[in-house]
């Protein structure tokens, strides 16, 4: 998902413009404040491919791919119990924990064990 100003070159559009200023996206709706496109690729979009969010979930440790607000999806669950953490990590993971990578989910999951 993501949200921009429209910008000189947008403002005024009627929806059949707007639409064509946007090749390869669907238009989902159109209002006075605001239009809003989609669009389907093959694979994770750039920030659900770069960023994890982990949380508790199912009594276990849950790993989603992106970041909160947008739209997470369930990556997997770790077979660490909340009730082997730490509270200080139980509260961090009932929040959410946002990392940059794989290594860094690894490196946070390791250091929850120690």
């Amino acid at each position: 998902r993501e949200s921009r100003l429209a910008g000189l070159e947008l403002a005024g559009l009627d929806q059949t413009g707007l639409g064509e200023a946007f090749p390869g996206w669907q238009m989902q709706s159109f209002g006075p404040s605001e239009a809003q496109f989609y669009q389907l690729v093959d694979g994770l979009c750039p920030d659900m491919a770069r960023y994890r969010t982990l949380g508790l979930r199912e009594g276990r440790i849950a790993v989603f791919y992106g970041r909160p607000g947008t739209g997470l999806i369930l990556q997997r669950l770790v077979p660490v119990a909340p009730g082997d953490l730490s509270a200080a990590d139980r509260d961090r993971l009932a929040g959410g924990v946002v990392l940059e990578g794989e290594a860094a989910v690894e490196r946070f999951l390791e250091g929850l064990t120690d």
